[in-house]
């Protein structure tokens, strides 16, 4: 696996080292609700705060009052989770990586030279604690507060260690399209059919996260399509064109018609947006006879 790694092995080692003990008592700053102009955020680091620049990338200054305001209202600026017995320590990898605590399987190669142990992490971070998914997650912030505009993945951030990725689609797949988790409820995404070949981020904005059809300059003419229509105006996309068999229906708290996860055990199935997409709509999936929404079975097209 190649890495970039930020210091030479013998001052890693002596962070790491370091790290590990500081590990119990470890606190690590919550994000500010607003931004100064010319900052993006404040970051957490190892208890202190940092305030971080973004380093133009291309010759073009990013708009940094924008960035912060796509991502304060996306997913990945809220992500505290609970399990139903109490946990989240696990969940931390992915869902909060500032504070996830690794295991000995997990650490840097370089950090095994030193022989040491890792204590099992306490079970639950405290949402006090909780650091969501910041700049410093996708991206290298170093310790003057420069931001790399290149895609990296966070591994340690005690020991400043980050994964090179090649582009945002690897990125996202380190959570999105990871096959080895064992998490219930869990599913990595698969991206097939016509999009088979697109990057995330060419349908999703990188930091609102939020993906449209429409707006995203490939469907700029969907209204002029057969079943675009008021009829169909709460149905999402991928209810209609997904190509991986999934379930759809409508979901109550959304007020969407959406794809589903096969019912697990307990015969719950929760709303999973469909990325392996196709053309052709099979209206059949909702107008079958006697269906439960009362919907006409006699389907009509221009």
């Amino acid at each position: 696996m190649k890495r970039k790694n930020m210091t030479d092995t013998k001052i890693r080692c002596s962070l790491c080292l370091t790290f590990m003990l500081l590990l119990a008592t470890l606190l690590v700053a919550c994000q500010p609700d607003t931004v100064a102009p010319g900052v993006t955020q404040t970051q957490p680091q190892g208890g202190t705060e940092l305030q971080v620049q973004v380093t133009e990338a291309a010759g073009a200054e990013p708009n940094l009052q924008e960035i912060q305001q796509a991502w304060q209202i996306g997913p990945h600026a809220d992500t505290f989770v609970v399990t139903s017995e109490g946990e989240n320590s696990v969940c931390a990898r992915c869902h909060a990586p500032a504070v996830f605590i690794p295991s000995m399987d997990d650490v840097s190669e370089a950090c095994l030279t030193c022989k040491f142990e890792i204590a099992p992490p306490p079970p639950l971070v405290p949402a006090e604690e909780w650091t969501n998914i910041e700049c410093n997650v996708c991206h290298f912030v170093s310790k003057k507060g420069e931001v790399d505009p290149e895609y990296a993945w966070l591994l340690f951030l005690q020991i400043q260690e980050y994964e090179e990725v090649a582009s945002s689609t690897e990125l996202c797949g380190k959570c999105h399209a990871e096959a080895d988790f064992n998490i219930p409820g869990y599913k990595p995404i698969f991206v097939g059919g016509a999009h088979a070949d697109y990057l995330c981020t060419e349908c999703h904005d990188a930091h609102v996260i939020a993906a449209s059809c429409g707006s995203a300059g490939c469907h700029d003419e969907i209204q002029e399509i057969p079943g675009h229509d008021e009829d169909h105006e709460a149905v999402t996309c991928g209810a209609c064109h997904d190509a991986g068999d999934l379930e759809v229906g409508p979901d109550e708290d959304l007020r969407v018609w959406l794809t589903f996860l096969p019912a697990n055990a307990e015969g719950v199935s929760v709303p999973f947006t469909s990325h392996n997409t196709q053309l052709e709509a099979n209206c059949e999936r909702c107008h079958y006879p006697d269906n439960p929404w009362d919907l006409s079975e006699d389907v009509s097209t221009p």
